[in-house]
């Protein structure tokens, strides 16, 4: 349970929002594998990572050693093992990988050193001078840059001083570190892209060793360094700051990390989000063809006064007809905030895996026995362009008035009506009257299949809340704070649109209610970057998977291999599933009879505050909410 005055100072300390670590030994001086000091000394002094010693080691002596890494899924990290003298050594469980074969090395170092087969240097011959070493070590290791030589190119790589002696952005900080790369090798990389020779200056100094470099005309020196390497690397470290305080380096980890709310958070968002989707395109060309509507998810921590970008998705069409499934396999809709929203459905789920392992972690704390949002995170959503549907028919330009939390809806008899999406193409119509329901036979034999348009879907967020129907097992709702529009922004028809339209006449079961988001315009990107192509792929991320997903939208399916994507249904209910398994300490398998369609039907209170809602829809004439065939979600996960 939560215990009193445990609110968190700030996300990156107290929370496990992507799993992420920082620097491979920042934590050396806890020394969480426990081995001995000699073998911290002995690492220590090689000045080398753990596992390049031990493949130095293997070569040395002839052996051959093969890693198994193993990926712990209910537990969410990596352990690695090796055999060496047909003993098995295996690591601690870390969140990544590369940490997971780290912690394997480090036992094995330790293994050798016990066994004798690794001498320490006769320096340090004496016990006491050992652990001397030993102590300078423990104190030293988390302020010095942990190098990995290779040995082939004589390059390295630095994870970053914790110290940050060079006091460069958290965003350079993050793009170093994920890179896996040394900053020379970063620097160098991206001058060869842009076609500049760099040239680095050293000087030497009574103090150290210092170099510099000139980049865009102005000359960029690093800290005073012991040795010429580290000063080449703190110079680097400051370059790569500035090329990405000017937009020159792209990077996902700056949003990831955390952006520092100083300027406009609407502004922050917009360029955070296209500067994670500029990343992405630019190892994979094809993602740029999908980016006509953008949209992306935050978490803002007013406590750590910083941004987390949850989930992004862009698209703007629906599956056809013919490829609708009984299965739950595909994904229906492929609208950028849509997608969005189902990839925040999936980092809600992870979270309340965390709280489960350790509530102190996870964004949710218990109140009255249901899960409810810490008090000071909210969520954000960006949309490049207006919602389809009520919200952008009316909207043929820009209106440039303030944003604000007091709605001036326009309302009249004309607006306001329900809209459905056109199947294979763009825009919206208006549902005629005597559309009440959809039928499989009756699609699968030509009829339109009709999704309910954004615009809807934004309203039916902002009365039930952005966590569906399913996560109402276990929490509260959940509402968005903020709405920004980057284009066709416009402040009567948006506002109607997405919560004025229903007012007061929508009357909601308690806790749910009928929320009036601030809505803000921000048009400094988006207005720059109009796609008129409309694309048929349609991409997805979340800090969560942590990887880009791209679907096709027509078959709902992941592009080109046809593979089930991780927002359907059926995946939705997987990790559903999963997580009621442990609340009940039940088997999944005992779970899995009961058909999606039952499950969510037994969220009663989420069910209730359903039917108020489609009631206060047609109550106040704006139609019938068209819903897929009921067989569509008749399925079970042993199916």
């Amino acid at each position: 349970m939560e215990g009193e005055g445990t609110e968190p100072d700030g996300l990156s300390d107290h929370m496990e929002v992507d799993g992420s670590s920082g620097s491979w030994r920042s934590g050396m001086s806890e020394n969480p594998e426990g081995i001995s000091k000699l073998a911290q000394a002995y690492i220590y002094e090689s000045k080398k990572n753990p596992v390049s010693l031990v493949v130095e080691y293997t070569q040395r002596s002839g052996m051959q050693i093969k890693f198994n890494c193993v990926e712990k899924v209910d537990e969410r990290g990596f352990q690695v093992s090796a055999v060496i003298d047909g003993l098995n050594q295996t690591g601690l469980l870390c969140p990544s990988k590369r940490e997971a074969k780290l912690s394997c090395c480090l036992f094995i170092i330790d293994y050798l050193i016990q066994q004798g087969r690794i001498q320490m240097p006769v320096s340090h011959g004496g016990s006491n001078e050992r652990r001397n070493t030993a102590a300078k070590m423990q104190k030293e290791m988390v302020n010095q840059e942990s190098e990995v030589m290779d040995a082939t190119e004589d390059r390295y790589w630095s994870s970053g001083s914790v110290e940050n002696h060079e006091n460069i952005s958290k965003s350079a900080l993050a793009y170093i570190s994920e890179s896996g790369k040394n900053p020379v090798s970063l620097v160098m990389e991206y001058m060869q892209r842009v076609g500049v020779q760099v040239v680095f200056d050293k000087c030497i100094d009574k103090g150290g060793f210092q170099v510099s470099t000139v980049v865009d005309g102005v000359r960029w020196s690093g800290v005073v360094c012991s040795s010429k390497r580290e000063a080449k690397v703190s110079c680097c470290r400051v370059v790569i700051d500035y090329l990405i305080r000017q937009g020159k380096i792209r990077t996902r980890s700056s949003c990831e990390g955390g952006i520092q709310l100083k300027n406009s958070i609407f502004e922050q968002m917009e360029s955070a989000l296209y500067s994670c989707f500029d990343y992405e395109c630019s190892s994979n060309s094809e993602l740029k063809a999908s980016e006509k509507v953008i949209a992306g998810i935050f978490m803002v921590d007013a406590v750590a006064a910083e941004c987390h970008l949850i989930s992004w998705a862009t698209g703007n069409k629906c599956v056809q007809g013919s490829a609708l499934c009984t299965n739950g396999c595909t994904v229906n809709d492929s609208h950028a905030e849509v997608l969005c929203r189902r990839g925040l459905l999936r980092f809600l789920y992870q979270q309340l895996e965390v709280y489960l392992r350790d509530e102190q972690k996870s964004i949710f704390r218990k109140v009255m026995g249901r899960l409810t949002l810490r008090p000071s995170l909210t969520f954000h959503l960006f949309i490049s362009t207006a919602p389809c549907g009520d919200g952008r028919i009316f909207s043929f330009s820009s209106e440039d008035v303030a944003s604000g939390s007091a709605h001036r809806p326009e309302v009249d008899k004309n607006k306001g009506a329900l809209r459905t999406k056109i199947e294979c193409g763009e825009g919206t119509v208006p549902i005629p009257g005597d559309v009440h329901m959809q039928t499989m036979d009756g699609i699968f034999g030509g009829e339109r299949l009709r999704t309910m348009s954004c615009s809807d879907k934004i309203l039916k967020w902002n009365s039930l809340g952005i966590q569906g129907c399913l996560l109402t097992a276990f929490m509260r709702p959940v509402y968005l704070c903020t709405l920004t529009i980057g284009q066709l922004f416009h402040y009567g028809h948006l506002s109607r649109s997405v919560c004025c339209r229903l007012g007061d006449s929508l009357k909601l079961p308690l806790p749910f209610k009928l929320n009036h988001p601030y809505l803000a315009s921000c048009t400094a990107l988006s207005s720059h970057r109009a796609v008129s192509r409309s694309p048929t792929l349609a991409v997805n991320w979340n800090i969560s998977d942590g990887t880009v997903e791209v679907l096709n939208a027509l078959t709902g399916r992941v592009n080109r291999t046809g593979e089930v994507s991780r927002l359907c249904k059926r995946a939705m209910y997987e990790c559903f599933e999963a997580v009621e398994s442990k609340v009940r300490r039940t088997s999944a398998d005992a779970l899995t009879d009961e058909t999606y369609l039952n499950k969510k039907e037994r969220c009663k209170d989420y069910i209730n505050a359903r039917d108020c809602f489609l009631k206060a829809l047609e109550s106040n004439g704006y139609g019938r909410w068209l819903k897929k065939p009921d067989e569509e979600k008749m399925f079970t996960l042993n199916h």
